[in-house]
């Protein structure tokens, strides 16, 4: 990746593990992150939104898609409107990677993905 995340989430992060080594804090992350509630939090989010959720790299990528809507039409095609890596909580919304935000837990996700949703519809 190589680009330095610009701000933190706004919203506190839910999990916590500022104690621990770093290395321990991005499994735990990962770990929770992927629990089947948290996913599920985020696939209901999609839902609201028209987008969809695919987890790869063992649950340390996502990547959400909504539909490109042209003139108030659908279009077939998808963008790739945010990316999440729960271990190093970046996250990169609308491609732009040089203004990443440090994410760590879904909530924040969720939050962040609002308030960027609600801002692309002004």
């Amino acid at each position: 990746m190589g680009y330095r995340d610009t701000r933190k989430a706004k919203r506190p992060p839910t999990l916590e593990t500022y104690h621990e080594d770093w290395r321990v804090r991005h499994e735990t992350r990962l770990a929770f992150a992927n629990q089947p509630d948290n996913v599920a939090k985020v696939k209901s989010w999609c839902q609201q939104f028209s987008a969809e959720l695919v987890i790869t790299a063992q649950g340390n990528h996502w990547q959400i898609y909504r539909p490109i809507r042209r003139e108030g039409i659908q279009d077939k095609k998808v963008l790739q409107w945010a990316e999440w890596w729960p271990r190093s909580a970046k996250l990169v919304l609308g491609k732009k990677w040089r203004q990443g935000v440090h994410t760590h837990d879904v909530e924040q996700l969720i939050h962040e993905l609002t308030e960027f949703a609600l801002r692309e519809k002004r």
